[in-house]
């Protein structure tokens, strides 16, 4: 019974990695390891595929940290912080 709860749980999240991040099957994975039959290797090659991925995704990003407003508004408040410890230290 445990046996069948467990498989269960394996197929309804199948993916073991977010599907935005790495557009591959579980199966698809499973069958290239057991093709290279080397888990050292196996593991060097996905973190590999994953941090293409993720270089990928982030020339696109439209992150909101680097919005120009944001930076303004930072940078700004960073020199009257720094204007107020010197007038307070002086």
């Amino acid at each position: 019974m445990l046996g069948l709860e467990m498989q269960s749980v394996f197929n309804k999240n199948e993916r073991f990695i977010d599907e935005t991040i790495l557009k591959s099957s579980t199966e698809a994975l499973f069958q290239f390891r057991n093709h290279i039959k080397d888990d050292k290797t196996f593991g060097i090659i996905v973190k590999k595929l994953l941090l293409e991925q993720a270089t990928l995704k982030l020339r696109t990003a439209k992150l909101e940290l680097l919005k120009e407003d944001f930076l303004n508004f930072k940078s700004v408040e960073l020199e009257k912080k720094h204007r107020q410890l010197k007038t307070y230290f002086s």
